[in-house]
């Protein structure tokens, strides 16, 4: 069941990082201020991991743990790792998407200084880091399981 989980959550960040929000990075108005912004680091992390990843380790999880048996503790284990990668992964990517957006506002639309309106990012690039250690956890606890059900079928 984890290996659906697993890509259902690649279709959820396919259709919400890759398509919509690379929908709205092509638009030409939005793109002249948007382009090289927060904004595309937060589209690349939900296309790149949210869809491509997603889908790997699906794959992984499902070939790796044929042929064990469905135990609770290690499905509910597995399933805390898929919901810790996803909420990682969306908590990082909304501090980007904001300072993204507060960076075209202040950059590119008021013209402040570059140096000026990074330092007030900062905040949002903590939150950013704090996402991706969310993130870590459940890659850690994840691959754990994927470690162990390969272990045991050998």
């Amino acid at each position: 069941m984890t290996a659906e989980n697993l890509f259902l959550s690649s279709l959820f960040h396919h259709i919400t990082g890759a398509s919509f929000l690379g929908l709205i990075l092509t638009v030409p108005w939005l793109n002249l201020y948007v382009h090289g912004t927060y904004i595309t680091s937060a589209h690349a992390h939900l296309a790149l991991f949210g869809a491509m990843g997603f889908l790997v380790l699906g794959g992984c999880y499902y070939i790796l743990s044929r042929g064990t048996e469905p135990m609770r503790k290690p499905y509910w284990f597995a399933v805390i790792g898929v919901i810790l990668l996803n909420l990682g992964l969306v908590s990082l990517s909304f501090a980007l998407l904001m300072a993204g957006f507060l960076q075209a506002y202040l950059w590119r639309y008021l013209g402040l200084e570059f140096m000026e309106v990074r330092l007030l990012l900062q905040p949002y690039l903590i939150l950013r880091v704090l996402g991706g250690g969310i993130f870590t956890l459940g890659d850690l606890i994840l691959s754990w399981r994927l470690i162990k059900a390969w272990w045991e079928t050998r």
